[in-house]
C-alpha cells in the first residue's frame, strides 16, 4: 500500500478502509501503475477512473454481504473494465470466483488465523514446474507461449474441492 509505513497492517488484518490498485493488461505481463499513469495511458477521464473505483467497491460491498452468512471473509479480488461499441464502460470477466478472488475463514480470522480459500497452490504449483518462468520468458522475447502442462490428478481435486467448498459457503446450499 503506497503511503503506508511498513509493518501498519499484518498479514490477515482488515484495512481501514477499501483499496483499489490499477494495473495494464496492455503488456505481455501485468504492471501496477499509478492513477497519473491509468488516466494518461487509458484515455479515460478522471470521472470515468473514479466511477470504475466506484463500481469496483459496490461489486465487493455485494460480494461482502453475499459471502458474510458462509462464515467467509472477502480478501480481495481483481475486477476488469472495458469500453463497449458505443464507447460506454463496464464490467468485463469475471468476479467473485476463485478464478479472481481470495476468501478467508472468519472463524479463523477472529482466533488470529489466516485460513486462505484461493487457487495460490495451482499458481504455486504452475511456479515450481517452471512453467510460469517458461510463460514469462516466452513472453518477453515475443515467442509462442508454451502449453500449460496438465495438473497432476492430485491438484485436480484439490482444486475441485476448492470450488465445491466456496460454492456451498457463498450460496449455502449443497453442491449436489
Amino acid at each position: 500500500l503506497p503511503d503506508v509505513p511498513p509493518g501498519t497492517y499484518g498479514y490477515g488484518a482488515r484495512l481501514d478502509a477499501p483499496y483499489c490498485e490499477t494495473s495494464t493488461k496492455v503488456e505481455p505481463t501485468d504492471r501496477l501503475i499509478d492513477r497519473a499513469e491509468a488516466l494518461r495511458i487509458s484515455d479515460l477521464a478522471e470521472a470515468e477512473l473514479d466511477a470504475i473505483w466506484a463500481t469496483c467497491l459496490q461489486v465487493d460491498a455485494l460480494i461482502d454481504r453475499q459471502v458474510e452468512a458462509g462464515g467467509l471473509v472477502h480478501a480481495d479480488g481483481k475486477k476488469e473494465f472495458a469500453r463497449d461499441a458505443d464507447g460506454a464502460l463496464m464490467l468485463v470477466d469475471v468476479f467473485g470466483t476463485p478464478d479472481e478472488d481470495r476468501w478467508w475463514d472468519a472463524a479463523a480470522l477472529a482466533r488470529g488465523e489466516v485460513q486462505q480459500y484461493s487457487k495460490e497452490f495451482v499458481r504455486q504449483h504452475y511456479r515450481a514446474t517452471g512453467y510460469k518462468d517458461a510463460l514469462y520468458g516466452a513472453r518477453a522475447t515475443g515467442e509462442a507461449e508454451p502449453d500449460i502442462p496438465p495438473m497432476p490428478d492430485a491438484l485436480v481435486e484439490q482444486t475441485t474441492a476448492l470450488y465445491v467448498t466456496l460454492f456451498e459457503r457463498i450460496t449455502g446450499e449443497a453442491f449436489r
